[in-house]
């Protein structure tokens, strides 16, 4: 009996590891940090979009896309956003460090807006991006990844 559980052991262990380290699912991903946005996010959100950059902002507009937004919808947006850039360098995808998508998606936000103080929110957003990306463009010239 022993030598069978210890057979099962070692036949779903591997899988198990490999499984955590496979491809990250991009739109779910951020589908799954959409709906819990409005009550907070958890660490395991925080990692999954620390690693995908630009690449959520793509994933966004797929969720979002054909419907009409509603201002409740930017600060679950804006949030998706900084968490996707909090430290560029450990985007998994390297042209998705680079911020193009996002910075456009944050422009038609900005062109949606009605309110003051969310455009200024959506501004400080695309700041916080912009600087992101530039500082960690700086530290890669500092100090190049092996």
């Amino acid at each position: 009996m022993k030598r069978l559980a210890i057979c099962i052991v070692l036949l779903f262990v591997p899988t198990l590891l490999l499984g955590q380290t496979g491809k990250l699912d991009t739109e779910g991903a951020v589908r799954q940090a959409w709906a819990h946005a409005r009550n907070g996010y958890t660490s395991t959100v925080q990692k999954e979009l620390g690693r995908l950059g630009d690449a959520s902002a793509i994933a966004l507009m797929k969720i979002i896309g054909g419907r009409p937004l509603e201002e409740t919808d930017v600060d679950p947006i804006l949030l998706i956003v900084a968490l996707s850039y909090s430290e560029p360098r450990i985007v998994e995808t390297e042209s998705d460090r680079q911020p193009r998508a996002t910075l456009f998606l944050l422009s038609y936000l900005v062109q949606v807006a009605t309110d003051a103080k969310l455009k200024e929110k959506i501004g400080g957003t695309q700041e916080y991006v912009r600087d992101q990306y530039a500082k960690s463009v700086r530290q890669e010239s500092i100090t190049p990844a092996h």
